[in-house]
């Protein structure tokens, strides 16, 4: 199974068909309750390969901490726009 793999191992044979980069826009925003916290940190970024070039709509990424003891997940859900014809 490709899980227990490293990633080289994973990712021998293949070709990238796309680059995302990611990159940190200016603003977060913290919503606490009684049990956990959410926090958003605002990003932006590019995507290129031969056959597409775009830029990441901006969004943010949610980081869920259901205990102040535990790590941190991360998500992020993002959009391209492409800027090819």
């Amino acid at each position: 199974m490709l899980l227990h793999q490293p990633v080289a191992a994973q990712l021998e044979g293949c070709k990238e068909i796309l680059a995302i980069k990611i990159t940190s826009a200016p603003g977060t925003v913290e919503v606490n309750s009684d049990n956990s916290k959410v926090g958003m940190k605002a990003f932006g970024g590019h995507a290129e390969s031969e056959f597409f070039t775009g830029d990441v709509l901006p969004g943010y990424d949610h980081g869920f901490n259901p205990n102040p003891d535990a790590a941190t997940s991360i998500a992020a859900d993002f959009l391209i726009k492409s800027l090819t014809e």
